[in-house]
């Protein structure tokens, strides 16, 4: 796994408002170890697990046995290396979820995945305890990639948790040298 510092730090001034500004905040770039690299909000901490796939938490809080806390987002991307069609990559990822709401999305990147499908499914994780899980599924290249953003049901931030999971899966990239 390579992350490297993409030096993207800016000052907005905000028009109208006196002395307003606010930065837009650094971004990282993830390679993994198959060539495929996103970016991802330098603010989130990497989990550090394997080197074929991203997994970045909000903040640096952590319990033993709890993958995320309340307030807390986990934002995973992945690719399938199963053979199958995107819809099957979808329907396999989200077997033991209920599906509550799937609709299509387009990308004008050219250099990343041309759509994608926002599928929001629930996950019973305890007794009426669940967890909220957006993916975000494209192919590329004849190669299946999902971002995945999770949060517990009923997170007042989800909204912006699937904003920023959006915004990686945008950034999507496979290098020439890996088709």
């Amino acid at each position: 796994m390579k992350v490297n510092v993409f030096a993207r730090s800016a000052v907005i001034i905000l028009i109208g408002v006196t002395g307003a500004s606010q930065t837009i905040p650094e971004w990282k770039l993830f390679t993994s170890n198959t060539g495929f690299s996103v970016m991802y909000p330098g603010s989130w901490f990497d989990v550090g697990g394997s080197g074929d796939r991203l997994d970045i938490l909000s903040s640096p809080e952590r319990t033993s046995g709890v993958v995320i806390l309340e307030g807390q987002a986990e934002i995973i991307v992945l690719e399938d290396k199963k053979d199958g069609s995107l819809s099957q990559f979808i329907d396999e990822y989200n077997r033991s979820a209920t599906v509550l709401s799937r609709k299509h999305i387009a990308n004008s990147r050219a250099a990343s995945c041309a759509s994608f499908e926002e599928v929001v499914a629930r996950i019973e994780v305890g007794a009426e305890r669940y967890i909220i899980s957006t993916g975000y599924f494209c192919a590329l290249n004849r190669r299946k990639f999902v971002t995945l953003v999770n949060n517990w049901e009923g997170d007042p931030q989800q909204a912006s948790w699937q904003a920023v999971a959006v915004t990686v899966a945008k950034s999507l990239r496979l290098p020439e040298e890996f088709p």
